[in-house]
C-alpha cells in the first residue's frame, strides 16, 4: 500500500487508486504479452497470383504496377483501403483525413515499410483528390482486379 499523496486524501480513495493501478499495469502487460505473439505469428498465405494495379500518382496516373512491385525495397508493405468508389463524386471524409495524416508521417512510415492506399475510383480522380487535400507523398493504385476476386 503507497502512502497518502493528496492533501485530504482518503484511505478508501488512496486504496481504490492503488486497485486501479494494478489492474492498469496488468492491463498493459497483457497487451505487450498479446503484441509479442502476433510479432511472432508464422507468415501468412501465398497470394493465388501477382494481383495488377493502376498508379494514381503525377506522371504515372493508369500505368500498371503489381502487387509484387507495391514493396519497393521494403520486406513489409502496408496497405489502406481508401473508400472511393467509382460512382463517388467525392472520397469518403474519414478516409481522407487518414490519408492527409499519413502523408504528414510518410517519411517516419517509410523508413521500414511501403505505405499504399488502394481504392476503386478512376485513376485521374484519385489523383486530383490527392491534390485537393494536399496528400502529394502518399502513392495511391487502383485495383485492376480486386484482392477478393
Amino acid at each position: 500500500m503507497s502512502e497518502l499523496r493528496y492533501p485530504n486524501e482518503s484511505r478508501e480513495y488512496r486504496d481504490a487508486r492503488d486497485a486501479l493501478l494494478k489492474d492498469e499495469q496488468e492491463l498493459i502487460d497483457k497487451v505487450k504479452s498479446v503484441a509479442e505473439k502476433r510479432r511472432n505469428l508464422p507468415l501468412g498465405g501465398q497470394l493465388k497470383e501477382d494481383y495488377v494495379f493502376q498508379w494514381a500518382n503525377d506522371g504515372k496516373v493508369g500505368r500498371s504496377v503489381k502487387f509484387s512491385e507495391l514493396f519497393g525495397d521494403k520486406n513489409t508493405l502496408l496497405l489502406y483501403s481508401f473508400m472511393y468508389g467509382p460512382s463517388w463524386d467525392t472520397p469518403c471524409p474519414s478516409c481522407t483525413s487518414l490519408v492527409d495524416g499519413f502523408d504528414r508521417t510518410w517519411h517516419q512510415v517509410t523508413r521500414n515499410a511501403a505505405l499504399v492506399a488502394i481504392a476503386k475510383a478512376p485513376a485521374d480522380r484519385i489523383n486530383a483528390a490527392r491534390h485537393s487535400h494536399s496528400a502529394t507523398k502518399l502513392q495511391v493504385r487502383i485495383p485492376g482486379k480486386t484482392l477478393s476476386e
